[in-house]
């Protein structure tokens, strides 16, 4: 098989180790990665057949440099042609060394804090690439297609979908599910990496003001908020798929609501979209961006601002069985990641034109 190089920003993201699984099955695959102190849960048996390119650590900018030359280095001394990326760093270092250079991205970076020095190098990098895979149409039509119109064929969107070979379990879980508020106080669920800080404060009001509300928090991010509330139950890190149906079927109520003025989250749909849709749980999450209009459009939530969240609960509550079924009619192929074998397709394309 023709060789391919992964590079992992961090190995124990759920949708690096689904690229991987797609990829390996069709490439001589070697996988790069980076480390980085969290959700190490897992990561699992991937570390026995990836190379470490080193530690990654906040704030040590100096020390990132140096990591991205060792992985110059890397690349360089490796005879594959193709390079599959998950960071604009990598894909510069990438495309700089002459490789066939792949760019995923799950987030867009031009818009983070830390990130919008790195789309200083996008007018440089994004018009060499050979692939550009995105995980929500949005960063597309709200942003590439904007800047790089004339990369239009050689763009995918993949969103991030649970994998395939969930199908079945999803489907006896979705057949055997009871409809229905159980009878006791309402479980409000926040899974995941959880950072903005606004809405979270406003959840922490409210559940410290009403006694038939219950947080339950699987992950990690700005917990110190949650300090002193009795009525909040902390979980930990999970594994992610292996426990999203005991997670799910543990609460009521989706918390997916960030700041709705960042541009990233108005163009983002997270993978708790696709989640909650799967295990027909509700989500409560912001108006005004490209997850809320999703959201409403299926008829599977509600999409509310930071200062009335309270109504949004209890219309969720009002009309649970709605949204239940409105979840329950949605094929698989809407949270179901049958699509990704698009990233070969673009691979496979990009194969034929340069023979």
């Amino acid at each position: 098989m023709e060789g391919l190089i992964f590079i992992s920003s961090a190995l124990q993201q759920p949708r690096h180790q689904k690229r991987i699984r797609l990829l390996e099955r069709n490439f001589d695959l070697s996988i790069f990665y980076f480390y980085r102190k969290k959700y190490n849960l897992n990561i699992g048996s991937l570390e026995d057949r990836a190379t470490l390119i080193g530690r990654v650590q906040d704030e040590r900018y100096f020390y990132r440099l140096f990591l991205l030359l060792v992985l110059a280095w890397r690349l360089w001394g490796n005879s594959a042609e193709r390079v599959y990326c998950t960071a604009i760093d990598q894909a510069l270092i990438s495309v700089v060394l002459g490789k066939k250079t792949y760019l995923e991205l799950g987030d867009l970076y031009q818009f983070s804090r830390r990130g919008r020095y790195l789309k200083f190098f996008d007018k440089f990098v994004v018009p060499r690439l050979s692939g550009l895979v995105l995980t929500s149409p949005f960063y597309y039509s709200g942003y590439f297609l904007k800047k790089f119109p004339r990369i239009e064929g050689r763009v995918r969107v993949v969103e991030n979908k649970l994998p395939p070979e969930m199908g079945e379990e999803l489907m006896e879980y979705r057949s055997s599910l009871v409809l229905g508020l159980p009878e006791r106080k309402i479980r409000i669920g926040i899974i995941g990496s959880f950072q903005s800080e606004k809405p979270l404060r406003a959840l922490r009001e409210l559940i410290e003001r009403r006694s038939d509300l219950e947080l339950h928090i699987y992950g990690s991010g700005l917990l110190e908020i949650f300090d002193g509330v009795s009525s909040c139950c902390y979980h930990g890190e999970f594994k992610n798929p292996e426990d999203l149906a005991r997670i799910y079927r543990s609460i009521d109520v989706n918390y997916v609501l960030y700041d709705a003025q960042d541009q990233n989250v108005k163009l983002a749909l997270p993978n708790k979209l696709y989640e909650s849709l799967a295990y027909c749980v509700p989500l409560l999450v912001a108006k005004n961006v490209a997850l809320g209009e999703v959201v409403e459009a299926l008829g599977c939530g509600v999409a509310t601002t930071v200062d009335d969240i309270e109504s949004g609960i209890d219309a969720i509550c009002r009309n649970y069985v709605d949204y239940q079924e409105k979840a329950l009619t949605l094929p698989l192929e809407a949270f179901v990641g049958f699509d990704a074998d698009q990233v070969l397709d673009l691979i496979r394309m990009e194969s034929d034109v340069s023979k």
